[in-house]
């Protein structure tokens, strides 16, 4: 394992700037602290970086990411996604279940560990649940067919629609839902969250009975949920009821992009009961903070996500929400498509969803430039509270005996954002043309240096390490 100094760098401790050296070895931050005498220490080292001018935070941990792989790899996959992840100085990433297969059997959860190995940083895994019963009655419907071989047309189909609801209706939750193999993931350390789609979203992993979550609150560390604003509050409500029963029980809720301003004023409210404030987390992404529908009409469907992105005053509640606390994580949703796609003649075919691994920490970088953050706002939000939240141990702060997840960034450092320049496969972002002030220079993944960028040429240089299933 390499020994890495870090020399002259700014770190902040209570938004308080210090200047200190950081000590890498076998992969943890063994020391931090001004002017390391090396020989008073006995100590060599088999590189050092000079970080003067750049300012060291813990890595960015990213809960929502879709890599792609498999089924649509001709967007993205797990080595393109961490590639573009650690040159925006994202060090841990979390993939989601809607692949083609779903990851919603232990099966499928093993196919993508082998798959992700390839990815150059930490990576872990969302499960997801999707509905059963179909088999079971599709099974039941070829026999009847088989049955009623002489029947009408007609009478089969209605027969055949009656059984399924016979059926159906006679399955307990458990049967019709792939609940079990949920329940199986959560043995796996790299598993930790359940998502559930109670909104549209790519494959069939649409959920229209709450009694889910009734049966996932008993049983899951955490439930992530993709909602609207339509059945927010009843959900919010199941929850509530529910920690109210089971004081004992630590399982969160967490929900999954907040958009609007109906959806953050419910959460603040939910999140003032005292059985049910340490157990309810939401996230934003970067474009619903930084867009609005104006700059959404101008996008065209490069801006079409779900949920959509809304008006200003939606987006001023957003920024409002991350002041007051109600919102505590920054997440991606990084989504990629083809521009070919994205560009589709025929609208009803236009697939939701943006890249933005690469551009979300230098745009909460140039959020502090121009005062709407601190940057000890940015490592809470995209490195502590993930950590905290996904229990990731010794992740998430600069503070020795943490593993060396470090990226260096120049805070003074204007760039703009050019899609040729992007590492993503499908090489464009919302956000191109945009002059930002917050560069990701340096990225180090448990203690490799992974990325280096050349200010002066825009070169980006990856080296061939190779990443870490999170624990």
């Amino acid at each position: 394992m390499t020994r890495i100094l870090i020399k002259n760098a700014t770190i902040y401790e209570k938004n308080k700037p210090l200047q200190a050296d950081i000590l890498v070895e076998e992969g943890i931050i063994s020391k931090i602290e001004p002017n390391l005498n090396l020989k008073a220490n006995k100590i060599k080292v088999d590189k050092t970086i000079d970080a003067t001018g750049l300012t060291a935070l813990p890595g960015m941990i990213d809960l929502h990411v879709h890599c792609r792989e498999p089924g649509a790899t001709h967007k993205e996959d797990f080595l393109t996604a961490s590639h573009a992840a650690v040159a925006g100085g994202i060090t841990t990433f979390f993939d989601m279940p809607n692949n083609s297969p779903t990851t919603s059997t232990i099966a499928t959860l093993e196919e993508k560990r082998q798959l992700a190995k390839k990815a150059v940083m930490n990576y872990g895994f969302n499960f997801g649940v999707v509905k059963i019963a179909q088999n079971i009655v599709s099974n039941d419907v070829k026999a009847d067919k088989k049955q009623n071989n002489k029947s009408s047309k007609k009478n089969k189909e209605t027969k055949s629609a009656d059984k399924q609801v016979t059926k159906q209706s006679k399955l307990k939750i458990d049967e019709q839902y792939n609940l079990e193999e949920a329940k199986e993931s959560q043995k796996y350390k790299c598993v930790k969250a359940i998502k559930v789609y109670l909104g549209q979203t790519t494959g069939n992993l649409m959920i229209d009975d709450l009694k889910v979550l009734e049966h996932l609150f008993l049983t899951t560390k955490i439930v992530m949920l993709h909602i609207e604003d339509d059945n927010l509050e009843e959900v919010l409500e199941l929850f509530s009821n529910y920690c109210k029963k089971n004081t004992a029980s630590k399982t969160a809720l967490y929900i999954c992009h907040v958009n609007s301003k109906k959806m953050v004023e419910l959460i603040k409210r939910y999140k003032k009961q005292k059985h049910i404030e340490e157990r309810l987390f939401c996230e934003v992404t970067p474009h619903h903070l930084f867009l609005n529908n104006e700059d959404a009409k101008m996008l065209g469907r490069l801006a079409y996500v779900k949920p959509i992105i809304l008006t200003k005053d939606d987006q001023k509640a957003l920024w409002r929400a991350l002041e007051d606390g109600t919102i505590d994580v920054v997440a991606t949703d990084h989504a990629p498509h083809t521009l070919e796609e994205k560009n589709n003649p025929d609208i009803t075919k236009v697939p939701a969803g943006m890249p933005g691994l690469e551009t979300a920490l230098p745009l909460l970088l140039n959020a502090v430039h121009e005062g709407q953050l601190a940057i000890g706002d940015v490592i809470r939000l995209y490195s502590t509270a993930p950590a905290k939240l996904f229990r990731l141990k010794k992740k998430g702060r600069l503070k020795e005996g943490f593993d060396a997840d470090i990226v260096l960034v120049q805070q003074k450092l204007k760039k703009r954002i050019i899609n040729d320049n992007l590492l993503t496969k499908c090489k464009w972002n919302a956000f191109s043309n945009r002059e930002l002030f917050g560069v990701p220079v340096y990225t180090l993944v448990n203690g490799n240096l992974v990325y280096v960028y050349d200010k002066f040429t825009d070169k980006k240089t990856l080296h061939d390490v190779k990443g870490k299933e999170v624990e």
